[in-house]
């Protein structure tokens, strides 16, 4: 998942796919593109609570 390219809509959608398809560890590769938003990362952070349902 590239974080720099996507839409928070699309965070969620990814990260349920990723989830779904039975990851244990949802998060960036290697490291993260230096103007990476910080409400992506936490857009992120929520599609996993939501899938796991903690809120």
């Amino acid at each position: 998942m590239h974080l720099c390219f996507i839409t928070n809509w699309s965070y969620q959608k990814e990260a349920f796919r990723c989830l779904e398809s039975g990851v244990y560890i949802l998060a960036p590769g290697c490291g993260l593109a230096p103007k990476t938003p910080l409400r992506d990362l936490k857009a992120l952070v929520e599609a996993r609570n939501e899938f796991c349902g903690r809120k």
